[in-house]
C-alpha cells in the first residue's frame, strides 16, 4: 500500500516530534515542510532528510504532491491554516487545541465535510494502546463502578516567568488550561464515557478556580466535573507548578492509577503501565508500544482516511469528542478570567451551532 503522504506546516518544537514520528510510522512518510521564512523551512528539511520546503504555508497548501498535512503552529492560527487545508483538498491533523473555543472547531467541521476531507485533533496519547486498554479495563468493572477521577497535567515552577514564551503570551493564547489542561480535560471526560458505555461523556456541572498571571494567562489551575451519572472528576494544570501528571480511577471496588497517561516522549517508544488495586491485591498491566505515541497517531489518522472516514475511530478523538472538550475549556477559562483577543465573540450570521455540551 502506498503510504500517505504528510506536510507539515509550521517549525516548532511539536512538528519536529511529529516528523520523528513519521519516520517510525508504517503508513506515512513526510514528503514537504512549509514555513514562513525559507531559512527555517530549510533548516528544517535539513533536519529531517525534507528535499521540499517551501518558503510559506501558502506553497506547502499548493503542493500537489502533499496528500495530509499536520498543523503545528501556535494556538489562535489553527482554525485559519485547517480551514484554508481543507480548502485545498487537504486531509488535516491539527494539533490540539484544535480551536481557541467551541465555536471555531465548529466551524472548522463544517468546512471540512463541505470539502470532504478528514480533520482530527490531535492527542497522540489516544492512539497509544495504554489508553485503549484503559478503557477495556473500566468497561470490565475490573474496579467496579466508577465514582471520582482524578486527571493532572502540569510543569513549570520558581518564581521568574519567561514573558518571550508563548506559554505565557495572552495573544498566542498561552495558559496551562489550553496548552495541557486539554489532556486533563480528555482524559477525565474518557473515563466517564468508558464508565457508562460511551466513548466519552460531557459534565452537567463545572466549578473551577486559577490564578491568573500577570500577563494575563492562567498559570495554574483546577476544576471539579460533575457528570449525570454521578461521577465526579478533578481536573488540574500548570505552567508554573510540576504535577504528578496522571489518571486515577476510584471505584467501588478498586484503583486504576495511569502513571504515565499522556506517554508524551518525542522520541522514544515508550510501553504503557497501569496499576490496579482492589483491596490488598494488586496487579501490573503492562502494555507495550513499538513507537512514539506520535508515529501511532500518524498511523491511525492514515488508517481512518483509507477507510474513507472524516475523523478517526475512537478512542482517539472524534468530532464531537473534541467539541465537548473545548465546551470544558471554555467554561473553566471563563470562571477563572482568561480572555484571548483571536477568540470570535459570537457565530457569524445564518451558522447553526450545535448544542453547547454542558
Amino acid at each position: 500500500m502506498e503510504k500517505l503522504r504528510w506536510g507539515i506546516l509550521g517549525t516548532g518544537a511539536i512538528a519536529k516530534a511529529f516528523a520523528h514520528g513519521l519516520k517510525q510510522s508504517q503508513t506515512g512518510k513526510l514528503v514537504a515542510v512549509g514555513s514562513r521564512a525559507a531559512k527555517s523551512a530549510k533548516a528544517f528539511g535539513d533536519e529531517h532528510g525534507i528535499k521540499t520546503c517551501h518558503a510559506s504555508y501558502e506553497a506547502l497548501l499548493s503542493d500537489k504532491n502533499v496528500q495530509a498535512v499536520y498543523i503545528s503552529t501556535p494556538h489562535p492560527f489553527h482554525a485559519e491554516w485547517s480551514i484554508k487545508a481543507v480548502k485545498a483538498g487537504k486531509h488535516v491533523l491539527c494539533e490540539k487545541p484544535l480551536a481557541l473555543n467551541q465555536w471555531q472547531a465548529q466551524v472548522m467541521f463544517a468546512e471540512a465535510e463541505k470539502a470532504g476531507v478528514f480533520l482530527s485533533e490531535a492527542f497522540m496519547y489516544r492512539f497509544h494502546p495504554q489508553t485503549a486498554k484503559l478503557v477495556e479495563l473500566i468497561r470490565e468493572g475490573a474496579i467496579g463502578q466508577v465514582r471520582m477521577v482524578r486527571t493532572s497535567f502540569g510543569f513549570g515552577g520558581g518564581d521568574q516567568i519567561d514573558v518571550e514564551s508563548r506559554l505565557f503570551s495572552n495573544e498566542l493564547a498561552g495558559g496551562g488550561i489550553m496548552d495541557v489542561g486539554c489532556y486533563a480535560v480528555s482524559g477525565a471526560r474518557l473515563v466517564a464515557g468508558a464508565a457508562v458505555g460511551k466513548p466519552f461523556d460531557n459534565p452537567v456541572k463545572i466549578a473551577a478556580a486559577g490564578h491568573v498571571g500577570s500577563t494575563s494567562v492562567d498559570e495554574w489551575a483546577a476544576a471539579v466535573l460533575q457528570f449525570d451519572s454521578g461521577i465526579t472528576a478533578q481536573v488540574s494544570t500548570s505552567i508554573r507548578a510540576t504535577l504528578d501528571n496522571v489518571i486515577e480511577v476510584i471505584g467501588s471496588n478498586g484503583q486504576l492509577l495511569v502513571p504515565n497517561p499522556w506517554v508524551a516522549d518525542r522520541v522514544n517508544a515508550v510501553d504503557g503501565r497501569i496499576i490496579q488495586k482492589n483491596g490488598k491485591d494488586s496487579v501490573v498491566h503492562e502494555v507495550p508500544a513499538s513507537a512514539t505515541s506520535f508515529a501511532m497517531e500518524a498511523d491511525g489518522v492514515a488508517a481512518a482516511i483509507a477507510d474513507g472516514r472524516v475523523e478517526p475511530v475512537s478512542p482517539a478523538m472524534t468530532h464531537t469528542d473534541t467539541l465537548g472538550n473545548l465546551a470544558v475549556m471554555d467554561e473553566w477559562r471563563k470562571q477563572v478570567g482568561v480572555v484571548y483577543p483571536h477568540e470570535q465573540p459570537a457565530p457569524r450570521p445564518g451558522f447553526t451551532v450545535c448544542k453547547n455540551p454542558i
